[in-house]
């Protein structure tokens, strides 16, 4: 006859520590599970709270291919791209913090303006103000978007209709004002 320690180590070896190791490995995905379904509950939880914010407010899904890492300039060019015109600073703005978040966007954005004004120095950017107003001022990154003429051996450029900004964006100015828009020139080599 066996003695109890002896039945105690064999049940042990054979039976007890692989039923040990599937109870660990099963209490793991248990724990797994556990926590999606939290997670599950709090997402459900703001979608209900927050319905028509989710669906109006952009995201990073709705921007596939936006330059996350980028320097604001790659970020300034990708959203150009997808808009077609002449933004300006505000505008774009707001669309990086709703894509980014507000906190990632006001990193993103920390000295704008200094980094504006570093980039029309370079040549990497271009600005376009409309009848010499400050508030109809606009940017751009393409010089492709401008048309060249020369004018008594002055060279003058203007902005392509299809690319002007929104219609909106300019209510109070002219028809002349709009068609004498200025250009920097110290931008465009």
């Amino acid at each position: 006859m066996r003695q109890k320690s002896d039945i105690i180590i064999d049940l042990e070896e054979n039976e007890i520590l692989p039923r040990l190791k599937t109870i660990e490995v099963l209490q793991s995905e248990v724990d797994a599970l556990q926590q999606t379904v939290s997670s599950l509950r709090m997402l459900e939880g703001e979608i209900i709270s927050k319905p028509q914010k989710l669906a109006i407010e952009p995201t990073l899904q709705n921007y596939p291919g936006y330059p996350m890492q980028g320097t604001l300039i790659e970020k300034y060019s990708y959203l150009e791209d997808k808009e077609l015109k002449v933004w300006s600073k505000d505008d774009l703005d707001n669309l990086i913090e709703k894509i980014e978040g507000p906190e990632q966007g006001a990193i993103t954005l920390r000295d704008g303006r200094k980094k504006i004004y570093y980039y029309i120095r370079i040549g990497k950017l271009i600005r376009v103000t409309f009848a010499d107003k400050r508030k109809y001022t606009f940017f751009t990154t393409r010089m492709e978007w401008f048309e060249r003429q020369n004018r008594n051996g002055e060279m003058k450029f203007y902005l392509l209709p299809e690319h002007q900004p929104k219609t909106s964006q300019l209510a109070g100015l002219t028809e002349e004002q709009l068609k004498s828009q200025q250009v920097s020139l110290n931008e465009i080599n």
